[in-house]
């Protein structure tokens, strides 16, 4: 089992589809190593030093002390939210308030606007970041690109902005695995 305060590599593996010979390929890459951590027989990863609040019916908050940081992150479309818990708990042990949305029918296109009631009932948080995989990243753009005045930064994660932000007052970060066929083609 897991230590606690003992270093980790976390390597991800999944299956993608081979464009050429249309067969399943195994792909797997290493995320940077997670201190503080043990497992859990039945919920996977636990962060010691980090809080797990559901603070309404699709909110769940993460975060290690009050911070003025704040991450709003939208699921790919039919994945579960809760698929993406360790990313946020990583997030949170870097003082980052994390809050992931479950999304109705985990399709991010039926609450696009989930941010707005987070941003306007955290007034302790004055720099706001929002991010998705697949299509919440899409969703997540969209919202920004209606809120620019509202968030500071968008993140995507596998995903493409669905928005012209060329206007907007907000940082980009682009993340991709380097076996996305479908997003090289995409971003040329």
């Amino acid at each position: 089992g897991l230590k606690e305060n003992t270093e980790y590599e976390v390597i991800y593996t999944f299956d993608m589809l081979d464009e050429k010979t249309k067969e399943y390929k195994t792909v797997s890459y290493s995320s940077r190593t997670i201190t503080k951590a043990f497992q859990m027989p039945s919920s996977g990863f636990k962060f010691t030093n980090v809080n797990k609040n559901q603070i309404s019916k699709s909110v769940t908050v993460y975060e290690k002390e009050e911070s003025n940081v704040g991450f709003i992150f939208y699921p790919g479309g039919k994945v579960e939210h809760t698929s993406y818990e360790p990313l946020m708990y990583l997030l949170a042990e870097e003082g980052i308030t994390c809050f992931l949305i479950e999304m109705p029918f985990n399709l991010a296109i039926f609450n696009v606007n989930a941010a707005s009631k987070v941003i306007d009932s955290h007034s302790n948080i004055d720099c706001w970041y929002i991010g998705g995989h697949s299509l919440g990243g899409a969703m997540a753009s969209s919202f920004s690109e209606k809120n620019d005045d509202k968030i500071d930064g968008l993140i995507l994660l596998g995903a493409y902005s669905t928005s012209n932000l060329s206007s907007a007052d907000i940082e980009v970060l682009s993340i991709y695995g380097s076996e996305d066929k479908v997003l090289k083609s995409v971003m040329g």
